[in-house]
């Protein structure tokens, strides 16, 4: 059953939580928490490789925490979200493997500069058992899996 995601809570201004709604991912995430200004946790949030998160998350300003569950396969974009680098990692590690197919750099995974630091300081996906390539830096992780950032 697919359960339409559009707009879910766009513009709910004052919305700082979200609990696990317990929803099947969907394909559509279209501006589901657009401009919700004062978001800081999305609980959980399901996800399948045709999910489109493009504009999901436009003008997050405070999400710092979100959990996925399911493949991440198309562009998802925190370019407003000052994300816990526990929530990156989770972001991370659902991220399809394009590595080496027609897919290869098509989506793109956005961070904020801030957020990259952050996460290049936390460590190496090595340490978090995603590769067994001690040198790769996270962002060489995901473009090894075939994503741009």
């Amino acid at each position: 059953v697919q359960i339409p995601s559009y707009k879910w809570f766009q513009d709910c201004e004052i919305l700082k939580y979200v609990y696990d709604m317990k929803l099947p991912a969907t394909d559509y995430y279209n501006f589901a928490f657009a401009f919700c200004y004062e978001l800081e946790t999305i609980e959980m949030i399901r996800s399948n490789q045709a999910s489109d998160f493009s504009d999901a998350f436009e003008e997050c300003y405070k999400l710092k925490n979100i959990t996925f569950d399911g493949i991440i396969g198309n562009d998802i974009n925190f370019q407003y979200s000052p994300l816990t680098i526990e929530s990156m990692k989770n972001i991370v590690s659902h991220l399809a493997n394009y590595s080496g197919t027609e897919n290869a750099a098509t989506y793109t995974l956005t961070f904020t500069d801030a957020c990259w630091e952050a996460l290049e300081a936390s460590g190496k996906p090595y340490d978090d058992g995603l590769t067994t390539d001690e040198t790769l830096t996270w962002k060489n992780y995901v473009i090894s899996l075939g994503w741009n950032v």
